[in-house]
């Protein structure tokens, strides 16, 4: 399991799946059945953008443990990329009830709610998304686009210019080196 957790880090989806099979092989013999496999699994399917493997994994997790955050947070992720954002939504909402400071769970939950034409509540959630991850390109981003849907102009190109100045802050930031 962690040595698949790296791979997914490294961006290396193939060699993590290749590592998980193995976990999950290795679970099933001896009847654990942990949801945290699965979890991982549905992760790394994201990664390789494979929805519908994605999906069945979180959903075994989830029948394991139905409050896998990471299954919950996973199934956002994948009912947004197949095009249904009110299941998105409502499992970024629980994922949210089972841990309320995951900045990532919050925004799936603003996309999910954009995507249904709720923006107001989508700026809500993203207000939260900022506040635990306060220099995120991303969510300054899907802000600034949120308020001028919203018709707050002045607030769209604020956030927006504070998108480009984390974007340039992180390229001036050395890197940390990593531990021996």
């Amino acid at each position: 399991m962690a040595a698949a957790l790296l791979a997914i880090t490294g961006r290396k989806a193939d060699t993590a799946l290749h590592l998980l099979r193995a976990a999950q092989e290795q679970d099933a013999n001896h009847r654990l059945r942990t949801p945290g496999v699965y979890a991982v699994i549905g992760q790394a399917y994201l990664r390789l953008r494979r929805h519908s493997e994605a999906g069945r994994a979180f959903t075994t997790a989830l029948e394991l443990d139905g409050d896998c955050v990471e299954a919950h947070a996973g199934l956002a992720a994948v009912r947004l990329a197949e095009g249904d954002p009110a299941t998105a939504a409502e499992s970024a909402r629980r994922a949210i009830a089972l841990q309320s400071d995951a900045a990532t769970n919050h925004y799936r939950l603003a996309k999910a709610l954009a995507a249904c034409g709720d923006d107001a509540q989508a700026r809500d959630a993203l207000l939260t998304a900022l506040k635990l991850a306060p220099n995120s390109p991303t969510v300054l981003r899907k802000l600034s686009s949120i308020c001028h849907r919203l018709g707050d102009d002045r607030a769209g190109r604020e956030y927006d210019l504070a998108a480009h100045l984390a974007l340039a802050q992180r390229r001036l930031m050395p890197q940390p080196l990593p531990h021996a």
